[in-house]
């Protein structure tokens, strides 16, 4: 700082602008998220015509999986983001009550308690079953642990 560099002009950069697609991305994702387990658990789908329709790309979708956690009362945030190859990758962030890679690692994916990633075959409602099931099969697991 002492240097003279333009220090606020680069953190606002770097960390707090976003492009006009991404903020209209957010709006719809919004708009669509979907809540499940009485509030517990938020989920947002990033759809291919969602994103060709506001010319979105990849980096306007950096940083998307924590979006849906960030809902008041949530504990599970999970975002599904269709690819062109005709699967959709999912992102789990969770709070100490559910592991994350345990969810994802029933799908074939991984990552660490709190925050985890798969990938899964088929469209946005082939992925919301597949990761919602894996959550409920989890939860299951975990009550059942603690009744014995």
């Amino acid at each position: 700082m002492k240097t003279g560099i333009p220090y606020a002009k680069i953190n606002r950069e770097n960390f707090s602008m976003k492009s006009i697609r991404r903020i209209r991305l957010e709006c719809l994702l919004a708009q669509n998220m979907e809540l499940y387990d009485n509030g517990k658990t938020a989920l947002v789908c990033v759809r291919r015509s969602d994103m060709d329709m506001l010319g979105a790309d990849t980096d306007d979708t950096e940083d998307l999986a924590s979006f849906a956690r960030q809902v008041e009362n949530t504990t599970v945030g999970i975002t599904i983001q269709e690819l062109k190859d005709g699967t959709c990758k999912i992102s789990v962030r969770s709070s100490p009550e559910l592991n994350a890679s345990e969810v994802c690692a029933l799908l074939g994916g991984g990552g660490h308690p709190a925050a985890a990633g798969c990938t899964v075959r088929g469209d946005v409602d082939v992925a919301r079953e597949s990761i919602l099931e894996a959550i409920r099969k989890v939860r299951d697991r975990r009550e059942q642990a603690h009744q014995a």
